[in-house]
């Protein structure tokens, strides 16, 4: 039999491993880091629907749901009037409108997991000026979290303006630090976890920020949604939206992001991590939040 010392630090890695899961559910939820991989999206498109969508066009946006899966046309318009709503916040903080309609669809979670590939703890993705949130099978399509889901929709909604601008080349780590700035205040207990893990661990640079989250650990893809909204709010701090769409419209030209950030902010980005680092060394002795 284990000892009380076994299991003690059992106990103790068992605590730490739902503190993580539940930081990586919150910051996760949104599955934005889907938004870079193509799901095969003609295919996905056809099998998404067992027939014709119902379709209601917006002011702005247009939404695509299958009246037989439980979703009323009046959730739907509810759907379609909150991201009108989460747009204005958004454009608002990012100074950029969309130059193409956007659509918002409402699937039932297996086709969003079977059909669209996504992760089963995903609540939204984007892709291709489509918006795709899903709702649980069998059961009817109705609002009842509104924060999150404005959350999601601020997030998403995000993405949606970044790769345009951007033509699908923004930094990873910019991308998801934009779209967490905008969703509101930071995920409970993400700014203390983070603390913690910088007590031990050298923050991570730019180069390392270049990998997707899925081939990171619980641990690095904790750390680096923290860091990447850590260092998007320290760019906006320093330089503003407006030079930070600068940096994202010229991402369309020949040159890398690289070289593009480097002229943009005057900056290499060996110098811009360890600008960073002071950063967060007297961020780790303040009381503030991300």
């Amino acid at each position: 039999m284990y000892s009380t010392k076994l299991d003690k630090n059992s106990r103790s890695r068992q605590s730490i491993n739902i503190i993580i899961i539940k930081l990586l559910y919150n910051l996760l939820l949104i599955g934005s880091i889907w938004l870079c991989i193509t799901h095969a999206a003609l295919a996905a498109e056809e099998k998404l629907w067992e027939k014709d969508p119902s379709v209601i066009i917006g002011r702005k946006f247009d939404i695509k749901y299958d009246s037989s899966n439980k979703i009323t046309g009046f959730v739907a318009r509810d759907y379609l009037r909150r991201l009108d709503k989460a747009t204005k916040d958004v454009e608002r903080i990012l100074k950029y409108e969309p130059q193409e309609r956007i659509t918002l669809l409402l699937v039932p979670k297996s086709k969003f997991v079977h059909v669209l590939k996504s992760p089963v703890w995903s609540a939204g993705t984007y892709r291709n000026y489509e918006i795709t949130l899903p709702f649980e099978d069998g059961s009817r399509a109705k609002i009842e979290d509104t924060e999150k889901l404005d959350r999601i929709l601020r997030h998403e909604y995000a993405h949606a303006l970044i790769m345009e601008q951007s033509i699908n080349k923004c930094p990873l780590w910019l991308n998801e630090g934009l779209a967490q700035m905008v969703e509101g205040n930071a995920p409970f207990g993400l700014a203390l976890y983070f603390k913690n893990w910088l007590k031990t661990n050298k923050p991570l640079s730019i180069r390392e920020l270049s990998l997707t989250p899925m081939n990171l650990g619980d641990q690095a893809a904790t750390i680096f949604y923290a860091q990447s909204l850590f260092m998007t709010k320290y760019l906006v701090k320093k330089y503003g939206m407006l030079k930070i769409r600068f940096f994202l419209q010229n991402l369309n030209n020949s040159a890398s992001p690289e070289e593009i950030f480097r002229s943009t902010f005057y900056i290499k980005p060996e110098k811009f991590d360890t600008d960073i680092a002071r950063a967060l060394a007297n961020w780790m002795v303040s009381e503030e939040d991300l």
